[in-house]
C-alpha cells in the first residue's frame, strides 16, 4: 500500500478521474490558447489607446519593437501575456 501512495504522491501514476480532467483539458487546449491570444490583442489595443496608461508592452501590437519578430515566430498570436 504504500508503494501505491508513493507512487501517486509523486505523480507518476494518474489517478483515473485526474487522467479524465487532463484529457478534457487537451481536448479544448487549442481553442482556449486562440481566445487567450484574442483577447490579449484586444486588451493591449484598448490600454495602448487610454490617456492614463504611461505603455504597453505587447508583441502583437504593430508599436512593439518585436512585433515583426513575434509575427515570424509565433504566427497564429504572440501570446496572452500583457504588460503595461
Amino acid at each position: 500500500k504504500a508503494r501505491v501512495q508513493l507512487l501517486r504522491d509523486l505523480g507518476t501514476a494518474v489517478a483515473p478521474f485526474n487522467a479524465f480532467l487532463i484529457a478534457q483539458g487537451i481536448e479544448t487546449l487549442s481553442l482556449r490558447i486562440e481566445r487567450h491570444v484574442t483577447n490579449a490583442q484586444q486588451v493591449a489595443g484598448f490600454l495602448e489607446n487610454h490617456p492614463t496608461v504611461a505603455s504597453v508592452s505587447y508583441a502583437g501590437l504593430p508599436s512593439s519593437p518585436w512585433y515583426e519578430r513575434g509575427k515570424t515566430l509565433t504566427p497564429k498570436g504572440t501570446g496572452a501575456i500583457v504588460t503595461f
